[in-house]
């Protein structure tokens, strides 16, 4: 199910544990090793744990995809004192916040977009 949002969304970026982000990329796995088709617009992973393993960034570097630690990110954050702030006030009340799932009990999963 989650290669099909990720293919629905042409999410490029998610968030997750090592445990979720390896089964995300072991989804609709090809038997020749190529990258899964519902993958395609993935370029980035952000894990939450404290290491990545060998096995999730073989499959990261296998699949072209970048390969983050969360920690690793607020503390660049942290040490770039050109970083630009958000400017929140400037998202648009139309703008799309979050996609919600059905389960999909006799279908595919469809998406509800819901806006700022």
């Amino acid at each position: 199910m989650m290669a099909l949002i990720l293919e629905q969304t042409e999410m490029s970026t998610i968030f997750g544990s090592e445990k979720c982000l390896l089964n995300v990329l072991n989804q609709g796995a090809n038997p020749d090793g190529s990258k899964p088709e519902g993958l395609r617009f993935l370029k980035n992973m952000i894990v939450f744990d404290k290491e990545i393993s060998e096995k999730l960034a073989s499959l990261c570097k296998k699949y072209d995809i970048k390969l983050y630690l969360y920690s690793d990110l607020i503390q660049d954050s942290k040490n770039d004192t050109k970083a630009p702030e958000y400017d929140h006030t400037q998202t648009k009340r139309d703008a799309i916040f979050t996609i919600s799932y059905t389960s999909g009990t006799e279908n595919n999963p469809k998406g509800a977009m819901l806006t700022n």
